[in-house]
């Protein structure tokens, strides 16, 4: 396990965006944070984490989000165009901002995923669906919004 911050804008896949200059892998928590910044990062690749806090702005398009301990969104998530997936728990703290240009875009929650939309944070849907994706046979919790 190992931490990894963003330092500049790009795209989540650019290694040179991330100090060090190494992507994070599975295992490792990473922040979304530099001083006197506000950068903009692209989720143009399916992402799989240990924790996400996002202090920046988000972007994400046509990608698939697993978080195995948890996604505080403290700044920006814009939730773009296209089919979206999540596996995890998703706080917001700060502004989701949800505008799929079409409402047959999803985004789905993953078997027990879910969206917290905390006290004074901001959840504004223009567009899209949200919805679960669990399998029938699923036994467990299954996914939520809940705001």
């Amino acid at each position: 396990m190992a931490f990894r911050q963003i330092k500049a804008s790009g795209n989540w896949s650019n290694s040179t965006i991330w100090e060090g200059g190494i992507l994070p892998l599975t295992a490792d928590d990473v922040i979304t944070y530099s001083p006197n910044s506000s950068n903009i990062i692209a989720l143009n690749t399916n992402i799989s984490v240990r924790s996400i806090s996002n202090y920046d702005t988000l972007q994400w398009n046509n990608t698939t989000i697993v978080v195995a301990s948890k996604f505080d969104n403290n700044g920006k998530l814009d939730i773009n165009a296209g089919t979206k997936y999540l596996t995890g728990v998703l706080n917001n703290y700060g502004i989701i901002n949800q505008f799929d240009y079409y409402s047959y875009y999803y985004l789905y929650l993953n078997n027990a995923s879910q969206i917290v939309n905390k006290s004074d944070a901001t959840y504004n849907f223009s567009a899209g669906t949200i919805t679960r994706n669990v399998p029938s046979d699923y036994q467990g919790v299954e996914a939520r919004f809940v705001n």
